[in-house]
């Protein structure tokens, strides 16, 4: 897979003023060291437990069963590299009830692939992926990051088990929202005001809303805590007495929940790029980005060669952004997802929209202070040649489930968040920044999706004492540092690692591998962070 559709599986996975020191620190909580329990049997996760077979795609014929079940069968995704079925991967589906206050009522079929270890000490307790999102698909999208080559000492001991959430990617039913696609591909290259945005979306999306419930699907089926049973039951069926959480941007949304409703048989947790239930995220979105972009035109400042060839980042970006906020420019972009090229409408609201999406992306930060000064000279000649290169982040709505994302966070996190309390917060950050980050429109939307009331435990922050690793990347634009600081004031037995350098989603870089394998081992002891000491800012391009 090329390397673009890589960090796009990625990061459409994970969809959710500062000064900066010289050489950002990783932050040690102590970690107490009680005692681990030891596994008493060895899992049966390649063994099926056929008791229930595969239903039909369509909600009116799910069949109906008492309680979780596996069933494995070949794998219907493309494989990883290195990956063969009924080898080195196995797959199936666990089947489980939509709402499990009736049992004997509607089925959820969840798509899982379990990646056995391949070393000969193996270990009994395996590794789960908590994907992002929420919505984000994993067996089509995530799993590529789990290649043969990737994180060799994460998989010489211990099985990883990955399976698509309730709603989303593979599984039954699908809460995918075309309707919300084709509208966006349909207005890639057409002016519209913020309210005609709105009103699209809107519109798009309630007729995906209405679509589901006619087929006979129970938005109130797709909740965090009912995920959270459903790795319980996963593990369970899979016949693992212990399990440690692997969770990314949503998905340590999802093992906060696991370690508040579901903690039996959870050994440790590792959660990066963390999303806690208590903090309100689109009344923090504004200062979060602007905290995000500081940070970078600061990073720049900091660099020597940087600052030589772009002296005033900060003021070239508001500019750029200002220029296409006036005069909007159509520029010829690649859509790595479908290897197809589009004409796109770039104006002041979709730069910055691009600068915050890009600071997702680790390896793409070194690129763009380059990109936003050779973008501010081209436009002012009407040119597009660096957006055309930079425009590929605007794809990145592919690979996610819309109605997924809309059924958990319209009714767990939108409710605590008030639009005038959005519209304060936008008046704090750049006025270039308020239309991208400002715009109460979702918050007044969301009701819509929200089938049940708002339960006050998904604004509250989370008590556990299992251990537990935080990670946090220096340039993520939306989960902040401060979120996994938070979460861990609750979490007694927890360690919070910035990371100098990277974005959102730090688990593919070598030095977290590094750290969260060792601590997976021995959740007990407080991780080795010699090699953050030894990581640099990144390698900012300036031209040659």
């Amino acid at each position: 897979m090329h390397t673009k559709q890589l960090l796009l599986a990625l990061l459409a996975s994970s969809l959710i003023g500062c000064s900066i020191p010289a050489r950002p620190t990783a932050t040690i909580a102590p970690i107490p060291t009680p005692p681990v329990p030891t596994q008493t049997s060895q899992p049966t996760a390649t063994v099926p437990i056929p008791t229930v077979a595969p239903s039909p795609v369509g909600p009116a014929q799910l069949p109906t069963a008492t309680a979780a079940s596996f069933v494995q069968h070949e794998c219907t995704f493309a494989l990883p590299a290195g990956r063969m079925d009924g080898q080195n991967i196995r797959c199936g589906t666990l089947t489980v009830p939509a709402d499990r206050s009736q049992p004997a009522g509607p089925t959820i079929e969840l798509a899982v692939a379990i990646l056995p270890a391949q070393g000969q000490s193996r270990l009994p307790d395996p590794i789960v992926y908590l994907d992002g999102g929420p919505g984000g698909e994993t067996l089509g999208g995530s799993s590529d990051f789990f290649s043969t080559n990737f994180a060799t000492q994460l998989q010489e001991r211990r099985d990883i088990v990955l399976f698509d959430q309730r709603g989303v990617g593979l599984s039954k039913p699908s809460l995918d929202c075309p309707e919300y696609t084709d509208a966006l591909y349909a207005t890639l290259n057409t002016p519209l005001s913020r309210a005609e945005v709105n009103a699209r979306d809107e519109q798009a999306l309630e007729a995906c809303r209405s679509r589901l419930i006619a087929q006979g699907i129970d938005l109130r089926w797709f909740s965090s805590s009912a995920s959270a049973a459903d790795v319980h039951d996963l593990m369970r069926a899979l016949g693992y007495q212990q399990w440690n959480l692997l969770g990314v941007s949503y998905g340590t949304r999802l093992g906060l929940t696991i370690l508040r409703d579901q903690p039996d048989g959870v050994r440790s947790a590792v959660l990066d790029s963390v999303y806690p239930p208590m903090v309100d995220r689109y009344v923090d979105l504004p200062a979060a980005a602007q905290r995000a972009f500081d940070t970078l035109f600061q990073g720049c400042a900091a660099d020597p060669a940087c600052a030589q060839a772009y002296p005033n980042l900060d003021e070239q970006f508001y500019r750029l952004a200002r220029r296409l906020d006036a005069k909007p420019l159509t520029a010829n972009i690649r859509n790595y997802f479908d290897g197809n090229n589009y004409d796109v409408r770039i104006d002041g609201t979709q730069i910055v929209s691009m600068l915050f999406t890009s600071l997702y992306i680790t390896d793409f930060i070194a690129d763009l202070p380059d990109l936003i000064a050779r973008a501010d000279a081209e436009t002012a000649r009407g040119e597009t040649s660096a957006l055309s290169e930079w425009g590929w982040v605007v794809f990145l709505f592919e690979g996610l489930s819309e109605g997924g994302y809309y059924a958990i966070e319209c009714s767990e996190e939108t409710p605590f968040n008030q639009p005038a309390a959005l519209e304060q917060a936008a008046t704090l950050v750049r006025p270039e920044l308020t239309t991208s980050f400002g715009d109460p429109a979702l918050l007044r939307y969301c009701p819509k999706w929200a089938a049940t009331p708002a339960d006050a435990r998904e604004n509250e922050a989370v008590r556990s004492a299992i251990p537990t690793l935080l990670l946090a990347g220096q340039y993520d634009p939306v989960t902040p540092p401060e979120y996994a600081h938070r979460a861990a004031q609750t979490l007694d037995n927890s360690v919070v690692i910035e990371f100098p350098g990277l974005g959102h989603a730090t688990f593919a870089q070598p030095c977290p591998i590094t750290i969260y394998t060792d601590f997976i081992d021995d959740p007990t002891v407080t991780p080795d962070i010699s090699c953050v000491m030894q990581m640099q800012p990144p390698p900012f391009r300036t031209p040659r």
